[in-house]
């Protein structure tokens, strides 16, 4: 808080030195010159002067809103591609299911033919075992027995 010697206009920085304090001058509000702080005093290197942004030029201008603009096309390309790569995945699990479905119906005409002809569906055995012969001299190797 300002000291009590300080009128309100000058504790809130309303006040302009300019004029002095009894001033009767009625001036009006007006933006700081680019060297004046904003209660009239010259900034220069003083306290105030690494509070100010420096302004871009017009070449860092074009550049920035050319880096803008390439980032957004880069974004809008991304975007696509997600987009696209969704409708892909999409598609092959629609051909996928599509795939499993028919898979499911050759499944079960397998089983009515193997019905139709064999009387019921086949396990997994030998042609030798399903006409009545034992196992091959060869069945025999492999499983442990002494081949002829």
């Amino acid at each position: 808080m300002a000291p009590s010697h300080y009128s309100a206009q000058e504790a809130w920085g309303l006040h302009d030195r300019r004029y002095g304090p009894q001033s009767s001058v009625a001036h009006m509000m007006h933006p700081p010159r680019e060297e004046e702080h904003h209660d009239g005093r010259l900034s220069g290197l003083g306290a105030d002067s690494h509070n100010r942004t420096p302004v871009p030029t017009g070449d860092e201008l074009r550049m920035l809103r050319a880096e803008t603009e390439e980032a957004k096309n880069g974004l809008l390309d991304a975007r696509e591609m997600v987009e696209s790569a969704q409708d892909r995945a999409a598609a092959a699990t629609e051909a996928a299911e599509r795939t499993r479905r028919e898979q499911q119906v050759l499944v079960e005409r397998l089983r009515q033919l193997e019905t139709a002809t064999f009387g019921g569906p086949q396990q997994n055995e030998s042609a030798r075992a399903r006409a009545g012969l034992g196992p091959s001299r060869r069945q025999r190797r492999r499983q442990g027995g002494v081949g002829l």
